[in-house]
């Protein structure tokens, strides 16, 4: 801890290196803007500049983040086995840590960054010492590891207070304790609870980044200005379609790994992954009425089945079944770029089909990668998989803005920076703010339900 309180104090006094904007932060920017430019991208150029410094400190967080989560409760599948890509799982939650590690480093400097990094790789050590343990019924090693989790939980919370005025520690290392419980509690070997588990570990990072981002960007607001962009209802859809989006990734590649491997929670994955399509479906039907979401959700079912039945005809090796789900997945495309942009007018069916054609690439690559043991291949089209449903999130919301300024503005409403009692935190706006927005958005929509019956 003497190490990791000079770094604080030194950061505290403030020598604390600032930027304009990380590498990542330009990189996910850049790739933001192209997808929504005029020419190549989905929708018209976008006069709404969603993409502001601290705004894309809130996305790139939350999704970091929760890619951790999912990541390492794979490497702790993998440990048990041990699998064969027990390898390639702990090397992509590397890559993942390097990642928040540059993060930290972009905004606190070099021996921040290390430190985070280090405190950050041994929770991960240690959660999957637990898993193994638990699984031999080492009751033992498993005490040890609560242990060193327990001190790793009170050591980073420290490290983040000390360098973040906007952080409590106390606040933190209850945010951090629920984080271990959840990971930990994965190890169960109840599938249903498991899954159930994996999918509020996944929800709960987004509300962690939110946080740190709301801390990050009250520290330096002259570096990451736009804060009521950030915070604000527009903002908040693209966080939230980004993260459904992105939890299907998540699922088909475990869907995948499962049948593949004809593991016996197979039919759970499968059972998470229909929770996910009605989330997305919920997302239409509070944007565009019932009837699109019903419509949606039988597209994305059929989209879904489709990829499985592929999954399956790589793992028998019948070449007909192959194609036959192979012309499904086409098929379903163009319907789903169809569906888009005849509600939305600031999406093409062109632009919308060359990104869902991605996302089938990415898919069936990870099926042909894994199904030919080639596990590097795999984590890293899982990854690139994972980053490119959060620009259709960002895409999508971006039109949807467009198209319903009211319903989803770029600036935070009045009644949502204020309360009786005080102030409330940035994070804590956002949530007001999104809430009214979905109120108004739902009214709204109610109106517009039959011309938009009539588009779909």
């Amino acid at each position: 801890m003497s190490e990791l309180r000079a770094t604080s104090e030194r950061m505290t006094r403030g020598k604390v290196q600032t930027m304009k904007l990380t590498p990542i932060l330009a990189s996910i920017a850049t790739l933001a803007i192209v997808i929504t430019g005029a020419s190549p991208g989905l929708a018209a150029p976008d006069p709404l500049d969603l993409h502001t410094p601290a705004a894309e400190l809130r996305v790139s967080l939350g999704r970091l983040l929760a890619e951790h989560t999912f990541l390492v409760m794979e490497q702790m599948r993998a440990s048990g086995n041990p699998a064969p890509d027990l390898k390639d799982t702990a090397i992509t939650v590397e890559a993942n840590t390097k990642d928040l590690q540059a993060m930290i480093a972009q905004v606190y400097g070099a021996p921040a960054g290390q430190t985070f990094g280090d405190l950050w790789r041994a929770h991960i050590g240690y959660i999957v010492d637990y898993s193994i343990a638990n699984q031999k019924g080492d009751e033992a090693s498993k005490q040890r590891a609560l242990a060193a989790l327990a001190k790793y939980r009170d050591d980073l919370s420290a490290f983040l207070a000390a360098a973040n005025p906007n952080i409590s520690a106390a606040a933190e290392a209850e945010t951090l304790e629920r984080h271990i419980e959840h990971l930990i509690s994965y190890s169960t070997k109840d599938y249903a609870k498991a899954y159930d588990l994996q999918r509020q570990a996944y929800a709960h990072m987004f509300t962690v980044g939110d946080e740190l981002a709301a801390a990050l960007i009250k520290q330096f607001p002259t570096t990451f200005t736009g804060d009521k962009v950030a915070f604000s209802p527009a903002s908040s859809l693209r966080v939230g379609l980004g993260r459904s989006f992105g939890e299907h990734a998540v699922l088909t590649m475990e869907a995948m790994r499962s049948r593949l491997t004809s593991s016996a929670d197979g039919s759970v994955v499968a059972t998470a992954l229909d929770g996910n399509r009605a989330d997305l479906a919920s997302w239409v039907a509070q944007i565009y009425g019932a009837p699109a979401g019903t419509a949606f959700d039988a597209l994305w079912k059929t989209h879904v089945r489709a990829y499985l039945d592929y999954v399956d005809a790589v793992a028998t090796k019948d070449a007909g079944a192959k194609q036959k789900a192979v012309d499904a997945l086409l098929a379903g495309q163009h319907e789903l770029a169809k569906f888009l942009s005849g509600a939305n007018p600031n999406l093409t069916e062109a632009a919308l089909e060359s990104v869902l054609a991605e996302h089938l690439r990415n898919l069936t690559g990870q099926v042909d990668a894994y199904a030919s043991a080639d596990y590097p291949k795999t984590y890293t089209i899982v990854r690139s998989a994972y980053s490119h449903m959060f620009m259709l999130g960002d895409a999508l919301a971006t039109a949807i803005a467009q198209q319903f300024p009211k319903e989803f503005p770029t600036g935070l409403p009045n009644t949502a920076t204020e309360r009786a009692g005080g102030p409330v935190s940035a994070a804590g706006a956002m949530l007001i703010s999104f809430g009214l927005a979905l109120v108004a958005a739902g009214a709204a929509m109610l109106a517009r339900r039959a011309p938009f019956g009539r588009r779909l």
